[in-house]
């Protein structure tokens, strides 16, 4: 038993052994300079183990025990096993020979989170695992490895969990959680996904779709898998190697400007940019390849030059093998037609010219009396510097309203004075 109220080291040159290990450390934790193995039971009353640097292995005792891989007891989000991150720290928690059809934890975590996986081998018998978790999710899912965009970083949990399996065949469940982070840890989309969030396995060397199901509320996510690497969690159906940055919609003038980096151009097949009125149905207005680049350095450029009035909804769909398509975050942007709207003579007597000038299929023309009332109206074609003209000598004095409307969505309003 490691029992005390400071940090307490297992050190040595060689792999270290112990039978039934407890660990009870109420100030600090047991770090592990060496490799160390415990067969039985590794059990916590307090403290955790620090395994970041010299791997943890826990072994069945083949001689009393053959079937059953050893329990690891008494974990919480205070008492785990901190991990390496595969690259600057190697550590790693080993669990040999998980016996069929159980759901096996592996208490995992970082310095600051902990993050558990949980595998169930089904049917299958004597599997080993190993695995490791770190902070940071990256297009390689490697530590330090090129970062997600801020725009992918919205849609996943900042975090790779790495499992292997050296002994051992066949599907197994797996199970991440990420609980004691609470949302530090996913995107602000994600945070809205409800129940629609699945696992990511790096494998080809490319993040691919996500698989199996999950509960943002109690942040877990869980698939099956017959091949073991990589793994992270994100939206349902989404590539977490999307790599889109810096997605914009501007309005300038009478367009919209859309910019977008792809950071993983390599492995994306097209990019194709989508429009909707009504953020429901899309209709693609541009398409490119990475090799038909616009701006160099994978940064590219679109100019809408007929968005539609009201709010313009904007996402772009990736696609970066066949079959897998994720999307972008939405952007939206407002639009107003301009209407160079004249009204002479004004004030007025017995009739006014309403001169306007603008591009749109269907325009329509109203008056409106000083109570809100419509008077009149007129229908328009596209047309500039048209002329329409209203008698008003039978409409009383007062302050009048001309409206310039295009489906249905008033594009400018003024005001003429009538007087008798």
């Amino acid at each position: 038993m490691f029992n005390g109220s400071s940090a307490q080291t297992i050190g040595g040159t060689a792999s270290t052994t112990f039978y039934n290990m407890t660990v009870s450390n109420t100030s600090g934790n047991v770090t592990l300079s060496s490799n160390t193995n415990v067969y039985e039971k590794l059990s916590f009353t307090s403290g955790s183990i620090d395994a970041s640097n010299a791997s943890l292995t826990i072994l069945a005792n083949n001689t009393t025990n053959p079937s059953t891989a050893t329990a690891i007891a008494g974990v919480s989000s205070n008492s785990y096993i901190i991990v390496g991150n595969g690259v600057t720290t190697t550590g790693s928690l080993t669990i040999d020979s998980i016996p069929a059809s159980t759901s096996t934890v592996f208490p995992i975590g970082t310095s600051s989170y902990y993050l558990p996986a949980t595998i169930n081998p089904g049917a299958n018998t004597k599997n080993t695992y190993s695995a490791f978790v770190f902070q940071g999710i990256t297009t390689n899912a490697l530590e330090n490895g090129p970062a997600f965009g801020a725009s992918a970083l919205q849609q996943v949990v900042n975090g790779v969990w790495s499992i292997s399996r050296s002994a051992g065949s066949g599907t197994s469940s797996l199970t991440l959680n990420w609980s004691s982070a609470g949302t530090a840890l996913e995107g602000s989309l994600f945070q809205g996904y409800g129940l629609n969030i699945g696992m990511s396995q790096y494998t080809g060397g490319a993040w691919q779709t996500t698989t199996g199901s999950g509960n943002e509320a109690t942040h877990t996510a869980t698939a099956s898998f017959s091949s073991f690497t990589q793994f992270g969690v994100g939206g349902s159906s989404v590539v977490l190697a999307l790599s889109v940055d810096n997605f914009n919609a501007v309005l300038q003038n009478q367009s919209v400007k859309l910019t977008w980096t792809l950071l993983d151009a390599v492995n994306i097949i097209s990019s194709s940019l989508e429009r909707s009125s009504d953020g429901i149905n899309w209709v693609k207005i541009f398409s490119v390849t990475p090799q038909e680049n616009l701006l160099g350095d994978n940064n590219y450029v679109y100019t809408d030059e007929n968005p539609t009035q009201g709010v313009n909804y904007y996402r772009l769909l990736v696609q970066s093998a066949p079959g897998n398509i994720t999307y972008s975050e939405i952007k939206s942007v407002i639009f107003r037609r301009t209407v160079d709207l004249i009204i002479f003579p004004n004030p007025a007597r017995d009739f006014i010219n309403i001169s306007y000038a603008v591009q749109d299929p269907k325009i329509l023309i109203r008056l409106i009396s000083p109570t809100g009332q419509l008077i009149a109206f007129a229908n328009s074609a596209v047309t500039t510097g048209a002329v329409l003209r209203f008698n008003i000598a039978s409409l009383s004095s007062g302050v009048y309203t001309i409206q310039v409307l295009s489906s249905n969505a008033v594009l400018q309003t003024s005001h003429f004075v009538i007087y008798h």
